[in-house]
């Protein structure tokens, strides 16, 4: 009888032993599944904060390009066909926007003060695609957070594609601007499309 009493004490601590080892693996199996959540938690939320963050740094390169006045005058002259524009000294000059393509030229320097105002408008406009393809290339910004309202001005650029290569390639020949430009398929497939004139000057000489 003690030898039999003997034998179930030592099953059950046999038992009791094996239960404490499966306790003990299911305890480390959670706490190893509890700390991976953990991480997997704070990785998504660092995530979405980077993105917040490249956002925000976008929007915020956007905003001051839309505030700057020499900026905006460009892309107002790639999305209206002709109007009115205050130039340095005070004067309205209309502009169309084969005038001002035209001012664009890698040629015949001799330009007039709406050409001059013109080319200073393009000058602003370029150095935030610029800005923005730099930002792009050290992971401060996303590309596909500049596009708005950005992309559509792209759009406009791509269909007078030669006269604004032209002129980034002459004097922006060390910049990354066309490496920002060539990230939309506008600007990849496009061509000049009629009506881009090279060789159409302002009408106003002054």
């Amino acid at each position: 009888m003690p030898n039999a009493i003997l034998a179930l004490s030592t099953d059950v601590r046999d038992w009791l032993q094996a239960l404490s080892y499966v306790s003990g693996a299911i305890g480390l199996g959670f706490l190893v599944w509890k700390t991976l959540e953990e991480f997997r938690k704070q990785r998504n939320q660092r995530e979405a904060e980077l993105l917040w963050n490249q956002a925000e740094a976008a929007k915020k390169i956007q905003d001051e390009m839309v505030d700057d006045p020499q900026a905006d005058a460009a892309m107002k002259m790639l999305d209206w066909l002709r109007r009115d524009y205050e130039l340095a000294d005070k004067t309205i000059q209309p502009i169309s926007t084969s005038e001002a393509m035209y001012a664009l030229r890698t040629e015949n320097f001799a330009f007039s003060k709406s050409e001059v105002f013109v080319r200073d408008s393009f000058d602003a406009l370029l150095y935030y695609l610029q800005l923005f393809e730099h930002y792009i290339e050290s992971g401060l910004v996303r590309f596909e957070d500049t596009t708005f309202p950005l992309g559509y001005y792209v759009d406009k650029m791509a269909e007078h594609r030669e006269p604004i290569s032209n002129f980034i390639t002459t004097y922006y020949e060390k910049t990354n601007i066309l490496t920002y430009l060539r990230r939309y398929p506008s600007w990849r497939d496009s061509i000049t499309q009629p009506g881009t004139s090279l060789h159409e000057p302002l009408v106003s000489t002054t």
